[in-house]
């Protein structure tokens, strides 16, 4: 009798929702739906894993990992008694960085509306290095180029910059500028770039990896230069069959080697770079001494010249925590490597981080239709950016002609 009393007791609970006033009448019941909307697309994120933490009121905490459906919701049962935060990743594959908070309302059955969109962080360079062919399928001379973004309008008679590639062999005090086998220098002095295109610094064959391959002397060629007869400008660097290091460089070591954008086109051992990256497999005393010299680096995705963490200064690539690499092409590949990254006038949302290469299969297609890969610019005001290279006059089958987005 006193078993079936009991039963009654929780059945009679059941029903009415809760078995006292502070059960919040029926608070864990409420079925609930949070669908995530991209603000710079307009379009539901369908697919893609959220966190939902769950702070109850009595200061317990409770996580569960969600996917989102093909209408970009999740659902769930709720409470009215604590605080809810989603956690989700704008750029999938990463640290999440698009938060909401709420609180429900049992009285509400609305979807509760998370806008994600990604968050800037600061670049400071208007000019942001986006790719790399290294090793050109045979010869390397005058095959050889770097691709560029500009983050905004450039005309480089009026501003003029200089690109600088170091290819390791014992680092000395003056850094960038040293020149002889270790460095090489360009000027970019005329021509410009508008915001958000692509363009290039290399050989005067202008070909798309090779003498063999396609024609792409229709790109926006800012600075071309015969590196095999001509040094360097303002003679940092001597002439030579490659000014970018290939992956069997330095014994089959792979030292890190280097390329930087400098504004202006007066440097020196002091001179920080507006944008720089590296590449290759180690990192040596070569690449940075401990007596305090090396490759000056700028603040940007890759690199920092403090400590986050310590606040300890560390100017050079190589020093602390300085040590981003890049991959090499492969050997004699005629492989292209882009960097990834999406960018915007002043920042960037995602950073670069080795975003793929040509297989040696598809070194005919360009470095800027490998859609997903190469760098992408996220407009000012958002909705579908679109970006290509300025490449008007070039015949019917460049694998350059068709613009592709990004």
């Amino acid at each position: 009798m006193k078993f079936q009393n009991i039963l009654l007791l929780l059945t009679a609970c059941l029903l009415a929702g809760s078995c006292s006033d502070d059960d919040n009448d029926g608070a864990w019941f409420l079925p609930r739906t949070l669908q995530v909307m991209d603000a710079k697309t307009d379009a539901p994120r369908a697919n893609e894993p959220l966190t939902l933490n769950f702070i109850g009121d009595d200061g317990e905490l409770y996580s569960h990992r969600h996917t989102t459906d093909e209408n970009g919701c999740i659902h769930f049962k709720g409470s009215t008694q604590g605080e809810y935060r989603a956690a989700f990743s704008y750029f999938p594959g990463t640290a999440s960085d698009c938060f909401h908070s709420f609180r429900l309302d049992s009285g509400d059955e609305a979807p509760i509306i998370m806008t994600v969109e990604p968050l800037a962080k600061e670049f400071r360079s208007a000019i942001v290095i986006t790719g790399m062919l290294a090793d050109a399928k045979g010869s390397d001379t005058n095959n050889e180029y770097i691709q560029f973004m500009a983050l905004e309008e450039i005309d480089f008679a009026q501003t003029p910059y200089c690109v600088i590639a170091c290819r390791n062999n014992k680092v000395n005090a003056k850094g960038w500028v040293q020149g002889s086998y270790v460095t090489y220098k360009f000027n970019l002095t005329s021509g410009r770039a508008a915001k958000g295109t692509f363009f290039y610094v290399g050989g005067v064959n202008k070909r798309l990896n090779g003498n063999s391959s396609a024609d792409i002397s229709g790109a926006n060629w800012i600075c071309s230069v015969d590196y095999n007869t001509q040094a360097g400008a303002d003679g940092i660097g001597d002439k030579t069959t490659g000014f970018l290091h290939n992956y069997n460089s330095n014994g089959n070591k792979n030292i890190a080697d280097g390329i930087a954008v400098f504004k202006g086109t007066e440097v020196d051992e002091k001179s920080v770079p507006c944008d720089a990256v590296f590449y290759g497999a180690t990192i040596t005393t070569d690449v940075y001494n401990p007596a305090g010299y090396g490759y000056r680096i700028p603040d940007n995705d890759l690199y920092s010249t403090k400590n986050l963490l310590s606040g300890v200064g560390q100017p050079f690539f190589g020093q602390g925590t300085n040590t981003f690499l890049f991959p090499d092409g492969g050997n004699d590949a005629g492989e292209f490597v882009f960097f990834g990254g999406s960018f915007t006038q002043g920042g960037y949302y995602r950073g670069r981080l080795s975003a793929g290469s040509w297989p040696p299969m598809l070194r005919d297609r360009s470095p800027t239709s490998k859609a997903g890969t190469a760098l992408r610019l996220i407009s000012d005001s958002g909705r579908g950016a679109r970006c290509a290279s300025s490449l008007s006059g070039l015949p019917e089958k460049s694998p350059f002609r068709k613009e592709r987005a990004f």
